[in-house]
């Protein structure tokens, strides 16, 4: 297993593949392993990093989650950009990840090839998610495939995880509510912004990504008829498809 530092805590890394460099980063509450079965077949053309974030998965635990959670997370993986000692990476969120791998490309562009951002909300966070979302948890926490999964993230003490995200994402909301400290406009890297139109916590995905179309110069919109949150993994043979292009041609 490989590791490296931020701010003196181990987080949890592994690469498989050759080529260009290609670093897959999960939403929140999940960790590297939601990403295994988009890692497996890009693997074949790419080399593709899986990164278990700060206080997720293998990762050494965080007594609490930074509440400026995306951006300190932004910064991780450009802390991992440089420990690989690769020239230029892309950089593959998806849901919570996507606003990680944004944040990265906003501040560090010049590490950053390409972006992929698939089902996010935007560059602010909604009020409606936020406050109910403890008890959004606490619902989905009695459901046995949901214990399942997070157990699968992260092992016996998941519960732990998902109460420092929960926390976290509603503190955030209370105190700060931008995700990004740059303006998008801002964005240098081109952007492959991807999500379903049937996405369950995103219901208005479609205006959103439209106003974002407004705002980012180098961008490609591709939005599935079918699927849920997160389309990478709900949409995965079409999306598989559209990120091999992208990465291969750009915009």
């Amino acid at each position: 297993m490989a590791f490296f530092h931020y701010k003196n805590k181990q987080v949890y890394y592994s690469v498989r593949g050759e080529g260009e460099t290609v670093i897959l980063i999960h939403g929140n509450t999940g960790s590297s392993r939601m990403c295994r079965g988009v890692a497996r077949p890009l693997s074949r053309s790419f080399k593709v990093v899986l990164v278990d974030l700060p206080g997720h998965g293998r990762s050494q635990r965080l007594e609490k989650f930074p509440v400026d959670f995306w951006y300190e997370n932004g910064m991780a993986v450009i802390a991992l950009i440089e420990h690989l000692g690769t020239p230029k990476v892309s950089l593959v969120g998806t849901s919570g990840g996507a606003l990680v791998a944004l944040n990265a490309g906003l501040q560090r562009p010049e590490l950053i090839d390409k972006i992929v951002a698939d089902s996010f909300e935007g560059d602010r966070s909604v009020a409606w998610y936020a406050e109910t979302l403890k008890q959004q948890r606490n619902t989905e926490g009695r459901n046995v495939l949901t214990r399942m999964f997070w157990r699968s993230m992260h092992g016996p003490d998941w519960r732990q995880v998902v109460d420092q995200d929960t926390e976290a994402v509603q503190e955030h909301h209370r105190t700060i509510g931008n995700f990004f400290h740059k303006k998008i406009e801002s964005l240098r890297p081109p952007v492959l912004l991807t999500g379903s139109l049937k996405d369950e916590y995103i219901t208005n995905i479609h205006e959103i990504y439209m106003d974002l179309e407004k705002r980012i110069t180098r961008r490609k919109i591709v939005m599935f008829p079918d699927g849920g949150h997160p389309a990478m993994l709900s949409c995965k043979a079409p999306f598989l498809e559209i990120l091999r292009t992208f990465l291969i041609t750009g915009i």
